[in-house]
């Protein structure tokens, strides 16, 4: 099953994602501050509060969509 790009910032947040897996892995700031830029939230490293959020957020429908700046 292939991971969606907030699910693998969550993983990486909780790192649950090892570094040997390089295309994966991202360092808890990063993924934090990736998920600060996609989702205008803040949660701080609380993987808990992040989950219960997006978890809120999918229920409502809110679809996560990701446009490349060229």
């Amino acid at each position: 099953m292939r991971l969606t790009l907030i699910e693998r910032l969550l993983k990486n947040l909780k790192q649950e994602i090892p570094p040997y897996m390089r295309r994966e892995y991202l360092t808890r700031d990063v993924a934090y501050e990736k998920l600060k830029a996609i989702t205008g939230q803040d949660f701080g490293l609380e993987s808990d509060q992040w989950e219960a959020w997006v978890q809120t957020q999918e229920t409502a429908g809110v679809v996560f969509r990701i446009s490349r700046k060229d």
